[in-house]
């Protein structure tokens, strides 16, 4: 740039003419364009430049962030895989547990089951014994209450054949008791 200007000058200091003078002054706009451009093209990659400092800053920042945090991320990660282990390891436990707790249950059942069964045949067995000493004692009073029945039968026809001889008794007294006073008027009569 500094060069162009210098060959702007002296090319004023030659010429003198119009013409001339113009077409410098053209070269001189142009040439002061160009330093506008290239000065606005350096600020602009200055402030690029910039950010790319920045930009650099912030990814050092990031690397160093990175750097320190990284133990801590590999022990997270191993904390968490840990975790996943002792969590499966517990989903089996329950599991076994469950399995464990379904056949507690399954056996709880069956020796309900057969509890219930025993004191079912305990409770028929002590039915058909009760029943056979019942139907045992109603054979003995039916034994004992049959000579009793025998008896009151013989004691009825006994009272009977009483009742019968007092009545034939009382008859035959009232005939005698008859003849007597028959005899007596009799007697009387002849006296």
């Amino acid at each position: 740039m500094l060069l162009l200007l210098e060959h702007i000058f002296l090319l004023l200091l030659r010429t003198g003419t119009p013409a001339a003078d113009a077409s410098i002054c053209a070269a001189a706009a142009a040439a002061a364009a160009a330093a506008a451009a290239v000065a606005k093209a350096a600020a602009a990659a200055a402030e690029e430049a910039g950010e790319l400092a920045a930009a650099a800053a912030e990814a050092a920042g990031e690397a160093e962030f990175a750097a320190a945090t990284t133990p801590a991320t590999t022990a997270i990660g191993v904390l968490l895989q840990q975790l996943q282990q002792q969590q499966q390891q517990l989903q089996q436990q329950q599991q076994v547990l469950a399995t464990a707790a379904a056949a507690a249950t399954a056996a709880a059942t069956a020796v309900a089951r057969a509890a219930v069964a025993a004191a079912a045949t305990a409770a028929a067995t002590a039915a058909a014994t009760a029943a056979v000493a019942a139907t045992a004692a109603l054979a003995a009073l039916a034994a004992a209450v049959a000579p009793a029945e025998t008896a009151a039968a013989a004691v009825t026809a006994t009272t009977a054949a009483a009742a019968e001889a007092t009545t034939t008794a009382a008859a035959a007294a009232a005939a005698l008791a008859a003849a007597a006073t028959a005899a007596a008027a009799a007697a009387a009569i002849r006296e």
